[in-house]
């Protein structure tokens, strides 16, 4: 079975690994631990390709988790003086460009 292609541009910073690996563990505590099924469905939709990244990491998706995780001082934390959440993840994450299921198949 071939996985349709996924390219990505830009790069993933020292400090955008270290926002990832703690805001999915404040995913993972809230979907597993605190019974969050909607949250669970969401880190499984990803972790499965079956949903794309940002459905878990765009600016949207980090705000509604950090509410629902009551996680806003932690990220506050991640963000510098003046710098916004959008800009952080923009600078800080690769954007992922899912292939076309045709291309994939070549």
């Amino acid at each position: 079975m071939r996985w349709p292609g996924v390219t990505y541009e830009g790069s993933l910073s020292g400090r955008g690994i270290r926002f990832c690996q703690e805001y999915l563990d404040i995913v993972r505590r809230q979907a597993l631990q605190g019974g969050d099924m909607e949250l669970f469905g969401l880190m499984m939709g990803v972790q499965g390709l079956d949903l794309p990244p940002s459905a878990l990491f765009g600016e949207e998706a980090v705000r509604m988790v950090v509410s629902r995780c009551k996680q806003e001082a932690w990220l506050e934390k991640q963000l510098d003086d003046g710098e916004t959440l959008g800009c952080f993840l923009e600078r800080s994450f690769p954007v992922f460009h899912p292939g076309s299921h045709a291309e994939a198949n070549r």
